[in-house]
């Protein structure tokens, strides 16, 4: 399944840009480019305020995790590179807080009337708790995790910093739908079947995505 600016961030995105975690290349010739969107971050290079450079950042300092094929368990190399990942930012004075999406190894069903079944939908959250434990071996314990094999809504409940907006009830609405489709555009260069993306959050951010804001 592959489904997924002007407001101002409720609290600040800091992050060095000099400790950027570089994804591993993709498996295959049909994976997802990874490259960064590459917009100018603020004089200070650390503050990252507006909404649209925030997405900027996600997609500059997100990372993807490969699983084989019916398997939750992280691939060794896959794990070493993922905490690499983490431990770039935290030895940069940077405490991570991580969104993980993990998929199963399927897309999900175009159909609105069709859905994954349950042992997808369980490979999934079985990836997201591997990840979640390899993340706490480097002492990183704020993880917060979507199931990418059930219909989703995630974004709003994730990335919003205002719900009226993604509502649809704010003044521009033009600028909505080019933020749900950027966060779109990330999630689908980034992720997939079998694999599962790494997102940092503005490290003041201190709210449940799961709960709203």
């Amino acid at each position: 399944m592959k489904h997924i600016v002007t407001s101002v961030l409720a609290s600040s995105l800091l992050l060095s840009v000099s400790a950027f975690a570089a994804d591993a290349p993709k498996k295959s010739s049909d994976k997802k480019s990874s490259e960064s969107a590459g917009m100018t971050p603020n004089p200070d290079g650390v503050v990252y305020e507006s909404w649209y450079v925030y997405l900027d950042q996600v997609d500059r300092h997100a990372s993807t995790v490969y699983f084989d094929q019916k398997s939750a368990m992280i691939p060794s190399i896959e794990k070493m590179r993922l905490q690499d990942w983490a431990n770039t930012y935290k030895n940069n004075n940077v405490t991570p807080k991580v969104v993980v999406a993990s998929w199963s190894d399927k897309d999900y069903p175009k159909a609105p009337s069709m859905e994954l079944s349950k042992s997808d939908k369980d490979l999934a959250d079985l990836r997201n708790q591997s990840i979640k434990d390899a993340l706490k071996e480097v002492g990183i314990t704020s993880v917060e995790t979507f199931n990418m094999a059930v219909r989703p809504n995630w974004f709003q409940r994730t990335f919003a910093t205002d719900a009226a907006q993604i509502k649809g009830e704010a003044k521009d609405k033009h600028w909505d739908d080019k933020n749900e489709a950027r966060m779109s555009m990330i999630l689908k260069r980034r992720g997939g079947p079998s694999e599962a993306v790494l997102i940092l959050r503005p490290v003041g951010d201190s709210g449940s995505l799961t709960s709203g804001r």
